[in-house]
Order: C-alpha cells, then structure tokens, then sequence
C-alpha cells in the first residue's frame, strides 16, 4: 500500500508540476499581448483575416463546382 501510495504522491507533483508549466506559459502569452504595438497587432489580425477571407473564397469556389456538377447529373440525358 506504501508503494501505490508513494506512486499517487508522485502522479500528483508532476501534475502540479505540469499545470506550474502551463501558468508560466500563460503568463508568458499575455505579457506579450499586452506589450504588442498596435501596429503589429493590427497587421498580424489583417494577416489572420485575409487568410481567413481566402479559404472562404475557397470553400465558395469548391461549393459551386459541387452545385454545378449536381446540377449536370440531374439535368442530364436520363433526367430530361
């Protein structure tokens, strides 16, 4: 019993070890948000949104290749 319980102690500092990691990163993450220049904060969000804007235009282009090739299938020789 000495020996599962020297196990659990042990789970439990390298859990608590782990989430120790996790706050610093954190921490770590929201220094830097809030020491961003707006300049770089907006050109970063401008970067996100126009990637963001082209694999919509993307998606869209797909979608109607899609919608195109039903509609062929349904207007076809058999369908008429």
């Amino acid at each position: 019993m000495a020996a599962t319980v020297g196990t659990a102690v042990t789970a439990l500092e390298n859990i608590k070890t782990q989430w120790g990691t996790v706050k610093k990163k954190y921490k770590s993450l929201i220094d830097s948000v809030d020491n961003i220049s707006l300049d770089l904060f907006d050109e970063i969000i401008r970067a996100d949104l126009n990637t963001a804007k082209d694999n919509w235009q993307d998606l869209k282009n797909y979608a109607d290749k899609l919608y195109e090739g039903a509609k062929s299938v349904q207007t076809g020789p058999d369908c008429t």
